[in-house]
């Protein structure tokens, strides 16, 4: 049982609204439904009672609830416990961050900032972005990476990476030999996309809805090689930022420039209540001469 799907359900028990909680939990409504649906299908009943114009909680999920509520707070705890034991250590920088971060050359910089810095101990972790906000907003972790829409209230933060999406497609689509797409061009196509671990599914869907059209969605998943590999083998086509894409070099795939232009970016960000650790801006500054 995932801890993260039961923080999950306990927002839409507080929320009753499936839309509203995934806008909290930084997920799409489809895919908290599909997380929902997991943990119902775990344990065996039906956790809410659902029309088409309310959400209540079932009497199993009612049972649920102070359970799901002690587990997600002894989670916490932990992590609380954790974060004061290594306060007491000036030389360890405590980093949370979503996944892929050698893909975007961050883990060149984490290098980088450790050689200049040996006496420094980074420990970094990787979550999904709801799970970050959550412990962010509780000074689990010094610092955080998050991608686009995802800065939590309360943070300063400065910009590290800025790429641009592009149209995926096998060799042989018939607009591979294209330089410029415009993203209404490609309402008739099937897609595949990373799943909304990354942010990266709402950035591509809400493109999608602004040119037109609702993108129909054949596969998601959470390993960019995956997709790409589909796509090359003539599935459907995707929208990735071009650093995913030339990271794992797979064959038969062209990428080609859409407008208007959907933009990624990654940001460093902090907590702006807190007092700075001498760590904390030693650490900031490596960013700022690297970019």
């Amino acid at each position: 049982m995932e801890i993260n799907h039961l923080r999950e359900f306990l927002m839409v028990a507080k929320l009753r609204s499936f839309s509203l909680a995934a806008d909290e939990l930084y997920i799409t409504p489809s895919s908290l439904s599909k997380h929902i649906a997991s943990l119902e299908k775990e344990i065996g009943v039906k956790l809410f009672n659902r029309t088409t114009r309310s959400v209540t909680v079932s009497k199993y999920g009612e049972i649920l609830i102070p359970y799901a509520t002690k587990i997600v707070e002894q989670e916490i705890a932990f992590r609380e416990k954790i974060a004061i034991a290594t306060k007491e250590n000036e030389n360890v920088l405590r980093i949370a961050s979503f996944p892929m971060l050698a893909h975007y050359g961050i883990t060149e910089i984490l290098s980088s900032f450790r050689k200049m810095h040996p006496e420094i101990n980074l420990q970094i972790s990787e979550f999904e972005v709801s799970n970050i906000i959550t412990y962010f907003s509780r000074n689990i972790f010094d610092v955080a990476f998050v991608g686009s829409g995802s800065i939590p209230k309360g943070s300063k933060y400065i910009e590290i990476r800025r790429h641009k999406f592009v149209a995926v497609l096998p060799e042989k689509h018939p607009l591979a030999k294209e330089k410029v797409l415009r993203l209404e061009q490609l309402r008739n196509e099937k897609f595949l996309f990373l799943n909304d671990n990354t942010t990266i599914l709402q950035v591509c869907i809400n493109a999608c809805k602004k040119a037109g059209f609702i993108p129909e969605i054949v596969y998601t998943g959470n390993r960019p090689e995956n997709i790409l590999k589909f796509v090359s083998q003539g599935i459907g086509i995707t929208l990735l930022m071009t650093p995913l894409v030339n990271f794992y070099n797979i064959p038969n795939l062209v990428c080609v420039d859409i407008q208007p232009s959907i933009i990624s970016r990654v940001y460093l960000i902090w907590n702006e209540k807190q007092p700075l650790k001498p760590i904390v801006k030693k650490f900031l500054n490596s960013f700022t001469q690297n970019n």
